[in-house]
């Protein structure tokens, strides 16, 4: 399947390209979809929370052709001392399980165009 079908190829040529990050993180108690923008996004059926601006962060996603592991780090910012000490103590919830980051595309008005784009699979 290409990810760069009619509908993708005709906004990239717009003025203007709106592009969001998604992130599954699958723990083993639930899966959490994250996106970096405002409340809830509904994308193929599938609910995004919302982590804007400041509060959340992706480093190390990058391109390499090389068949390598590369370290990515997800940091969210404005947690509570409550909600570092649940995370600290779900070791188990999070170690080994799988984690993944796609890019979207969006028309003027926000809604999504074409399939996510595969940019990264690893392991929390």
């Amino acid at each position: 399947m290409p990810f760069i079908d009619a509908a993708v190829a005709a906004q990239l040529v717009g003025a203007t390209v709106r592009l969001a990050t998604l992130v599954e993180l699958q723990f083993a108690s639930r899966t959490m979809r994250l996106w970096n923008g405002v409340g809830t996004a509904d994308i193929a059926g599938v609910e995004w929370s919302g982590i804007p601006g400041p509060f959340g962060a992706i480093d190390g996603l990058g391109q390499s052709r090389e068949p390598v592991s590369e370290k990515v780090t997800l940091r969210l910012s404005g947690l509570t001392p409550e909600m570092i000490a649940i995370a600290k103590a779900s070791k188990a919830d999070v170690e080994g399980r799988p984690a993944y980051a796609w890019l979207q595309l969006f028309d003027k008005e926000w809604q999504p165009i074409g399939a996510r784009i595969p940019v990264m699979w690893g392991i929390m």
